[in-house]
């Protein structure tokens, strides 16, 4: 390879983690949803290289996937804007799947065939723009101007509101995303348990590192991430040998150690706000443990205001039109639950199409034949349908942007090795 083509490569790669950072965390760049033009690059490399090569076709699993999102928005448009006159905002989310998500993951995928590069390179750029978040959540948290400056970028594109928003800066809202609090930490959480599995083949120590350090960014702005954090590694205890499994509990355990004798010290010296926001959802974590629900935590699940349900059997079936959370003063419900909101938004006709849809695309993943996209495929499952109790989930944010990308492009580059009759994955290092 010349030089000329390394640095080629280079700039290229530098795309990719600079398209995967817009896609997956919706930052404030600009004041216009820079999904949209990386969506629209994509779409326009896709066509230069259909012309360019006639055999170029969609994956019939990803032509589906285009469809799936199609019938979605359809349905809501006619349920939420036709039926009950609200603002089409509740029903876009589908069109951002098929204009950004689902183009930019096809793109990347025709790239990396191009280049013969296989599912494990995506995932080492993957982690690449996991650390950028992670470096700049984590200059946050010690740097309070930079947290401000980010701040401001996202309150002034109109992620929310300032007074309401401004409480957290000191305790979380750490980084560069739409959703600092809910689904990014949620994604880099994810991303993080990718590191951890993966390090059972080669570069563990530099895996490991690479995992905390994008966990870190995760925990500081949303408690959340440790919950999806003990789920995923249970998942690999599971999947590992009773030796490795051994290792793995003697390892969570030094973790644990350290973070109550280092980790929590520290936070109550340099940032009490931080350390009381922890020590809370520790105590009702305790609480749990002991059978007892009554902390503040475990109110969305034990405050029956959290469970409303559509008054009429039509509302059940069809749904009312619009999302429960913060509706309390336009329509009288409120609750943060993200089943409530789904079954409020298109009753469980849109449940069932979503959920379904979804653990569909995760059984796909879990019968893969490369151990690291099963992985993903069984903690998706697991954390989708979990996390949708604290918030919804099944809405355009950086967890479901990172599910799809990664089912598009690790489908795309299994699709494109069977056509060309080669077999990447033996000459590579993919995790087996």
């Amino acid at each position: 390879m010349g030089t000329r083509e390394k640095v080629s490569n280079y700039i290229v790669d530098l795309l990719i983690i600079l398209g995967a950072f817009i896609i997956i965390y919706n930052p404030p760049l600009i004041n216009f949803n820079s999904m949209h033009i990386v969506g629209g690059l994509s779409i326009f490399y896709v066509l230069i290289n259909k012309i360019k090569d006639n055999r170029l076709i969609i994956n019939k699993n990803i032509g589906y996937l285009f469809f799936a999102f199609f019938i979605i928005f359809f349905y809501l448009f006619i349920n939420v804007v036709l039926v009950h006159g609200y603002s089409i905002s509740e029903s876009i989310y589908p069109i951002y799947f098929i204009l950004d998500v689902i183009p930019f993951g096809y793109a990347v995928a025709i790239n990396l065939n191009k280049r013969h590069l296989t599912a494990n390179y995506a995932f080492n750029l993957l982690v690449i723009m996991a650390l950028i978040q992670s470096i700049i959540a984590i200059l946050c948290f010690f740097i309070k101007d930079m947290q401000i400056f980010f701040f401001n970028r996202f309150i002034s594109y109109g992620y929310g509101d300032a007074e309401t928003l401004k409480e957290l800066l000191g305790y979380r809202m750490r980084g560069f995303a739409s959703e600092l609090t809910f689904s990014m930490p949620i994604a880099q959480t994810i991303i993080s348990l990718m590191c951890i599995y993966s390090a059972r083949q080669g570069n563990k120590l530099i895996r490991w590192i690479e995992a905390v350090v994008i966990l870190i960014s995760a925990v500081i702005n949303a408690r959340i991430s440790l919950v999806v954090f003990f789920l995923g590694y249970i998942v690999i205890i599971i999947k590992s040998s009773l030796k490795k499994k051994i290792l793995y509990l003697i390892i969570f355990a030094v973790a644990i150690i350290m973070f109550f004798l280092v980790g929590m010290p520290m936070l109550r010296k340099y940032a009490y706000p931080t350390y009381y926001w922890l020590y809370e959802w520790i105590s009702d974590m305790t609480k749990f443990m002991r059978g007892d629900m009554s902390g503040y935590y475990f109110s969305y699940a034990t405050n029956p205001a959290n469970h409303p349900i559509p008054k009429t059997f039509i509302g059940i079936i069809f749904g009312e039109g619009f999302r429960t959370m913060g509706a309390l003063s336009t329509h009288g419900v409120a609750s943060d639950m993200g089943y409530y909101n789904d079954l409020f938004l298109g009753g469980i006709i849109y449940m069932l199409m979503i959920y379904c849809g979804i653990a569909h695309l995760c059984v796909q993943l879990i019968k893969d034949k490369r151990n690291l996209v099963r992985y993903v495929g069984i903690v998706s499952f697991i954390v989708l349908f979990v996390v949708n109790i604290k918030a919804s989930i099944f809405n355009m944010n950086s967890v479901l942007n990172l599910f799809i990308l990664m089912y598009v492009v690790t489908r795309m580059l299994h699709y494109q090795d069977d056509i060309e009759g080669n077999n990447n994955d033996k000459e590579s290092n993919e995790y087996k």
